[in-house]
């Protein structure tokens, strides 16, 4: 009974989403069982008996004693053709074996640029590619997508960013106003979300010790409330652990061209450290968001390579009791201070102490 149990929804329900997940189930039952009166239905009429193989080597050799036969009656100098099918089976032997060489050079190429072992240089840390698809049935300028978005400040932000890539030596500050030839003219995509990999032995990942996760970043996920997911962004590589970091909110991801180059971007909402070290009681760093004077949020356009990996941000409760009817999608705009989780998954521990 168990192992019905287990067959019929425990794993329909892994192979699902989980995303209402009833109707992949059902959908995987039904295919299942299609596939159980296939197999009944073959083996019924004598299909499954032997197996490939066995029924490949019979119709070869079958269609090698038919061909002999009939090579047997036509040639009239068995000696010249013994002779020529000699040269061509060498012939085609050398070809052979030349292909079979090309194809396990080919394999070595593709296992060595795939494996992350034995790829030349230094180890990557962690890596972050926007989605395939951007979304559709947006505006693709810059002034009108902000307008749309409620984002005024999206082209300066653009500029700005643009100008910072271009001048690291010299940046400028979010707030500064970018000269009027570093606006982005060209079409803008935007995009639901980005795809983080980075270093995690500890955690669920593959034979190199790489992970994967995706950062969200929608008006409506999954037909309801917006989702914005929270990362690791990388200040400083030589200091330890959450000193070297910042935390921010992923409000949009976007990509457009300036002068021939392809610029991967997000547009953020910083938060602050509160203090110098992590909470005494807790061991969970506090960060604050950020606001500039007139009280809207402090945001960004920095690169997708800045970002590390997704970040979780637990608010900091007080003594009363949230509203009735508080959703959850509202928590990272409801509290004034949040913890930064250490204790997510191991890499967060690794990285966030």
């Amino acid at each position: 009974m168990q192992s019905n149990t287990t067959r019929d929804t425990s794993e329909p329900y892994r192979r699902s989403n989980r995303f209402n997940a009833l109707g992949q189930m059902l959908l995987t039952n039904q295919r299942l069982n299609k596939l159980t009166a296939a197999r009944s239905h073959f083996e019924a009429h004598g299909m499954l008996h032997g197996s490939l193989f066995s029924s490949v080597v019979d119709s070869t050799v079958t269609s090698t004693t038919i061909d002999n036969r009939v090579e047997s009656a036509q040639v009239s100098d068995p000696f010249e053709e013994f002779e020529g099918s000699s040269d061509s089976d060498d012939a085609s032997n050398d070809s052979s074996e030349k292909k079979t060489r090309n194809v396990a050079s080919e394999e070595l190429m593709v296992d060595a640029g795939g494996s992350w072992s034995i790829v030349e240089g230094p180890r990557v840390h962690a890596f972050v590619r926007l989605a395939q698809r951007n979304v559709r049935n947006l505006p693709r300028n810059l002034d009108t997508l902000g307008s749309l978005l409620g984002l005024a400040n999206l082209p300066n932000l653009a500029a700005v960013f643009v100008y910072n890539q271009i001048h690291p030596s010299t940046p400028m500050n979010a707030h500064d106003i970018a000269p009027r030839e570093y606006q982005i003219c060209s079409k803008v995509y935007v995009y639901p979300s980005a795809v983080a990999t980075y270093y995690a032995p500890s955690d669920l990942s593959g034979r190199s010790g790489m992970h994967r996760e995706h950062i969200r970043s929608s008006r409506s996920w999954r037909s309801g409330p917006p989702r914005f997911d929270c990362v690791f962004v990388e200040r400083d590589p030589q200091r330890p652990g959450f000193q070297g970091l910042l935390a921010a909110r992923v409000r949009l991801l976007l990509a457009f061209e300036f002068r021939g180059k392809r610029y991967p971007c997000a547009l953020v909402e910083w938060y602050t450290t509160h203090g110098d070290s992590p909470d005494d009681v807790t061991g969970l760093w506090v960060v604050t968001p950020d606001f500039n004077e007139d009280g809207t949020r402090a945001c960004e356009v920095i690169h997708v390579d800045c970002i590390i990996r997704g970040a979780h941000l637990i608010g900091v409760y007080g003594t009363q009791y949230l509203p009735s009817g508080f959703h959850p999608s509202h928590a990272l705009d409801a509290f004034s201070a949040f913890y930064i989780n250490k204790y997510a998954d191991h890499h967060s521990h690794e990285i966030a102490f």
